[in-house]
């Protein structure tokens, strides 16, 4: 289900973070700063600060990874690359987790 950026909005003053979350539903690849391998998951929301993304592998906390939210057609989630270091992982009941990363460095937009 696509957030359109009215409800965006509207989700975001409900919030009351410094830098609230935005939903968002769309491919991201990561690549863990040990390893050249790119992996995908599904980004779940974004804010200036970070993302939450869901995978199929446990990213321990303090690791360090490079993001690529690639938001295809979906004008409403920016296309960005950035690097970050993983601050929360928890599982869920399907045997994914859900992993939060905190950026570090914007590298550059994709679009």
């Amino acid at each position: 289900m696509q957030t359109s950026m009215a409800e965006a909005i509207k989700n975001s003053w409900l919030e009351k973070r410094e830098f609230p979350r935005i939903k968002a539903n769309c491919p991201v690849r990561y690549q863990l700063d040990s390893d050249d391998t790119w992996y995908e998951g599904t980004l779940i929301d974004y804010s200036a600060m970070g993302v939450q993304m869901i995978c199929d592998d446990l990213i321990m906390k303090g690791t360090k990874v490079k993001i690529e939210v690639m938001p295809g057609s979906m004008k409403n989630i920016p296309a960005i690359k950035a690097e970050g270091v993983i601050i929360r992982h928890e599982i869920d009941e399907n045997h994914h987790f859900h992993i939060g990363c905190q950026f570090s460095k914007i590298v550059r937009s994709l679009a």
